[in-house]
């Protein structure tokens, strides 16, 4: 990739992008974006002098993205890709954790027991899939994952496309104690992020695009590790729950440049 000083940068994605609870909010973002001037397309677009135009948003799916689409919390989310231009000349993109579920079912899943019984968490936990439901979710996730692509694109036919996966929550390893999280959903949302992971590579390798190895880069820096990258249950400030802490936004950036470098 050849990129320039001042350069067009169109950043896509869902919350572990847009920097959730990271603090420091974009001035003038959509309230409920959780979109901070700490999270890695920020970081990126100072350390390679590019002009940002930062339209990441919590909770968006892939779909989303392409077709703009209501949040949970009631408040419309407009289509990414509108933000694209002819000029532009890099976009990353990361998400589709919401549309399999991914960070929702561990959080509700991890709720501690006097709040287990909110109304809101009982619901949202008879809402978790089958397996069959699941296998649905990404079969419809990499349908749209390649339209997203294919979108991009068309609008900016100049553009290199980078796909930045997830970071990494828990460790690779089941015999590894992952407290506040039971056995049964860590197993689950273990299966869930590498299946993630992979389906990420295989789209965006088939459709030509850089893929960031994040998920296997940061697999030793978990958030029960030593110098954690991601955070656990934990509701005080300096993250969301499960989302990447500010270590983990410095070192997606750095890896993006490595990759775009």
């Amino acid at each position: 990739m050849t990129l320039q000083s001042g350069d067009g940068y169109v950043a896509i994605g869902s919350s572990f992008a847009a920097g959730l609870g990271l603090g420091a909010p974009v001035p003038g973002a959509p309230r409920g974006s959780g979109r901070s001037t700490r999270n890695y397309p920020h970081l990126l677009a100072s350390r390679l002098g590019l002009r940002l135009t930062d339209v990441t948003f919590s909770g968006a799916t892939i779909a989303g993205m392409l077709r703009g689409e209501q949040s949970r919390a009631g408040a419309w989310m407009p289509p990414q890709v509108d933000a694209l231009a002819d000029d532009t000349r890099l976009v990353t993109i990361t998400g589709g954790g919401n549309d399999v579920d991914y960070i929702g079912r561990l959080t509700l899943g991890s709720v501690p027991a006097p709040l287990s019984w909110l109304p809101s968490v009982r619901r949202g936990r008879r809402e978790f899939d089958t397996p069959s439901q699941t296998d649905a979710r990404f079969a419809e996730l990499e349908r749209e994952l390649g339209g997203l692509i294919l979108e991009i694109r068309r609008r900016s036919p100049r553009a290199d496309i980078v796909l930045v996966e997830y970071l990494s929550v828990l460790p690779a390893d089941a015999a590894d104690p992952v407290a506040g999280v039971p056995r049964e959903l860590a197993d689950w949302a273990r299966g869930t992020a590498a299946r993630l992971a992979a389906l990420t590579r295989s789209v965006g390798e088939e459709a030509g695009c850089a893929v960031v190895p994040v998920a296997a880069a940061s697999a030793s820096h978990h958030a029960w590790s030593a110098d954690p990258w991601t955070r656990g249950r934990r509701f005080s400030p300096g993250g969301a729950p499960f989302h990447p802490n500010l270590s983990g936004t410095r070192a997606v950036a750095e890896l993006v440049v490595a990759a775009v470098s």
